[in-house]
């Protein structure tokens, strides 16, 4: 079950994609082999209050900054070190309900989301690397939409892996 999870969940992040994007040319010698995070942004919106409690955007940052973290860890990118570049990472999550616009559910949507990362050498800003209107999609994803059935937090965990899991993957691309 752990396995067809997991494939699920690569196949989720490959098909997570952006329309707008920047990536940073940056000098070589100027980007850090590793770097320091300690400040991610989190802006939670949605045009409808539900009845069902989903996560806060306290929680939303807690949750992605540990599992952004982790990913660094695992990639070798995460630094103590003051002489490291430090990250900032800036999310736009826009919750979205079956029937926003018309008649609103509780029942979730794959959200829409931009994240910014900069990456800074003391204050100076040496490269920012953009994505825009990213969504979550997938038959599992798509089954759950048409059945109104995504009532849940969990979901949103799983929209918070591929998110940190993207995220990572642009920090580890970063042409140095």
């Amino acid at each position: 079950m752990q396995k067809i999870q997991g494939i699920i969940l690569i196949i989720m992040i490959v098909i997570l994609s952006g329309c707008g994007s920047t990536q940073p040319k940056v000098a070589k010698n100027d980007i850090t082999e590793k770097f320091q995070f300690t400040d991610l942004s989190f802006n939670l919106s949605e045009k409808v209050k539900s009845d069902i409690k989903y996560h806060t955007e306290e929680e939303f940052t807690k949750i992605l900054t540990s599992k952004v973290k982790e990913g660094l860890e695992q990639s070798g990118l995460l630094s103590e070190d003051v002489s490291m570049n430090t990250l900032k990472i800036i999310v736009d999550y826009n919750r979205r309900f079956i029937g926003t616009d018309t008649i609103p559910t509780d029942s979730l949507l794959p959200p829409l989301m931009d994240y910014k990362i900069e990456i800074f050498d003391n204050t100076n800003l040496l490269a920012t690397i953009t994505r825009e209107n990213l969504t979550y999609t997938g038959i599992s994803m798509d089954f759950k939409i048409l059945t109104g059935s995504m009532r849940d937090k969990t979901y949103e965990i799983e929209f918070m892996d591929g998110l940190a899991k993207k995220i990572v993957s642009n920090i580890n691309n970063i042409q140095r």
